[in-house]
């Protein structure tokens, strides 16, 4: 069965969840959060969990090789012409690891969405995230190291996508209506 999927990247804050489960749903694909997964099973009082917790709280970056254990099995066992993927890869090495196991599955990447967000809305907008869901890997310690990683780690992504001719930018300061219309006019 040959799967399509379709990555969203973009800084804290820039609506890659709420775009991607919109985007999987009116495509017909299987939607996968990283971080909503890793939240999930952050709560459990399992090795584990305990284990991401700790990651989550700090705001640092859960390990490739426990990243992988985690949502390459998700993907193998859905049921799924395509997935719309947010928040994963995070940084090159976790690209590399990713490319390797589609393409030994004989599937493939055919589109990456970046939601470009300034650092000033993206705080804004996670600074009210915080406010509404009290989340508690969004401190503003957490945040700051987050918005760090995501110019050391993720940013140098780009450059790779570009590479692979797959990088497609989005004006992500838009309204969620604009943004997902945008998102769904290149599948026309």
């Amino acid at each position: 069965m040959n799967k399509d999927f379709i990555l969203i990247l973009g800084p804290q804050g820039s609506g890659k969840t709420t775009q991607a489960r919109k985007l999987a749903r009116f495509l017909g694909y299987k939607f996968i959060s990283s971080g909503r997964t890793l939240r999930k099973l952050s709560t459990e009082k399992n090795p584990i969990g305990l284990k991401l917790s700790e990651y989550w709280i700090k705001g640092e970056l859960v390990p490739d090789a426990l990243m992988e254990s985690i949502l390459f099995p998700m993907i193998e066992k859905k049921k799924a012409k395509g997935f719309v993927i947010d928040g994963y890869p995070r940084d090159v090495a976790q690209l590399k690891s990713l490319l390797s196991f589609l393409d030994l599955n004989q599937w493939a990447i055919s589109h990456v969405f970046y939601l470009h967000v300034g650092e000033e809305e993206s705080l804004k907008r996670l600074v009210d995230r915080r406010k509404k869901e009290q989340r508690q890997d969004e401190s503003s310690d957490a945040i700051a190291k987050r918005f760090q990683l995501y110019h050391t780690e993720t940013e140098p992504l780009l450059a790779e996508y570009e590479k692979m001719h797959r990088l497609e930018k989005i004006d992500g300061e838009r309204t969620v209506e604009e943004i997902q219309e945008d998102l769904r006019s290149r599948f026309k």
